[in-house]
């Protein structure tokens, strides 16, 4: 089986690039905003957008990604449909605040028995949780947590 790199996920409006480097994540950005405004006519929002750091130097300064003329911030995490990407040394999510799966759970607790609840659970829930985390090389607390 042979591995190709994944360098972008794309849900609906929603885009995360992935790069090996800040010189390549930019190449691509400039990419897309010259595809997105010609073919498209589309427009990047610079304010909603945010760089995650991965690998060994995740901690570093380094030069910032910019986005039509506005250099976009570093975070040590942001949220991709209801997941948080995180910095770190090896790719890493953060599913500790499923906010929407928690709200869901009170609002139907006591009104169903353990059996219908669990039903719903894995029905609904849990393919929210691991929306394209079978493309990801997680780690065991990954799939522990969930």
């Amino acid at each position: 089986m042979h591995w190709r790199p994944i360098s972008r996920v794309c849900h609906a409006d929603d885009l995360v690039l992935m790069s090996a480097s800040l010189t390549v994540l930019q190449k691509m950005m400039d990419i897309c905003v010259l595809e997105a405004t010609e073919e498209l006519d589309m427009t990047f929002n610079a304010i909603k957008s945010s760089v995650v750091r991965v690998g060994k130097r995740h901690k570093s300064d380094c030069k910032p990604v910019n986005v039509c003329g506005v250099d976009v911030p570093y975070q040590l995490s942001t949220r991709y449909l209801g997941v948080y990407l995180c910095a770190a040394k090896q790719f890493k999510m953060n599913v500790s605040q499923p906010r929407a799966v928690n709200l869901l759970l009170s609002r139907i607790k006591g009104k169903f028995d353990d059996i219908v609840l669990l039903h719903l659970t894995k029905t609904f829930c849990l393919p929210l949780l691991l929306y394209g985390s079978e493309c990801l090389d997680c780690s065991r607390n990954y799939d522990d947590i969930v």
